[in-house]
């Protein structure tokens, strides 16, 4: 079974095995971290931009592409979750999810870091995120670090280790509320992780 791990940081720092995001399907990465995904990987956007209008990126499909980051090779998951620039769906990022995890796993993949895909501009809840990170690695020998606290050129480091561990201290977190708001990152409490390690599904049936 895999495991999740929440984290604080950079999702381009460090040496990474794979990283992923969260895009739409009509071919653009004009806002907030797809943008960045954009200008690392240009070659990596136009591709997918191609794909996007020719259809062959349906909402809850992937766009695995190798890149270099960093002078290391990187496996990069575009997640298709949203339909167009409303916020994203949650069967989308369901998923999508869960083929990234059987991609990565398939290609000797380990571990993936990404942002918080779906809250934010994707207007999900970040409990239902979460529950759906849980569920997909379940199946799955793989961990997924979520940066779901940004800090730019640091290089991302857990702040809630082992999401089945409800009493595991919510330390820096808790420590750095203000920098979470003047850097604009989710507003993430315990009491939510609390509800996601519990596991218990709140996706629709």
């Amino acid at each position: 079974m895999g495991t999740i791990k929440l984290c604080r940081g950079d999702v381009f720092v460090g040496n990474p095995a794979a990283i992923a995001q969260g895009c739409n399907i009509k071919g653009a990465m004009g806002a907030g971290v797809a943008l960045q995904f954009k200008n690392r990987f240009p070659d990596m956007y136009k591709e997918y931009k191609t794909l996007c209008e020719r259809g062959m990126l349906p909402g809850g499909s992937i766009f695995p592409y190798d890149a270099i980051l960093n002078d290391t090779r990187v496996r990069v998951y575009n997640l298709m979750t949203q339909s167009g620039f409303n916020g994203a769906d949650i069967h989308f990022l369901s998923d999508a999810t869960h083929a990234m995890c059987s991609d990565a796993v398939q290609n000797g993949i380990r571990e993936i870091t990404l942002p918080f895909i779906g809250v934010g501009l994707g207007k999900i809840e970040p409990t239902v995120c979460l529950n759906i990170f849980l569920q997909a690695v379940m199946g799955y020998d793989i961990c997924l670090n979520i940066v779901v606290q940004y800090a730019e050129g640091i290089e991302p480091y857990i702040i809630l280790n082992e999401m089945n561990d409800p009493y595991k201290p919510w330390q820096k977190a808790k420590e750095t509320e203000d920098l979470r708001k003047q850097i604009g990152a989710p507003d993430i409490h315990s009491e939510i992780l609390r509800e996601a390690s519990n596991r218990a599904s709140i996706l629709p049936k």
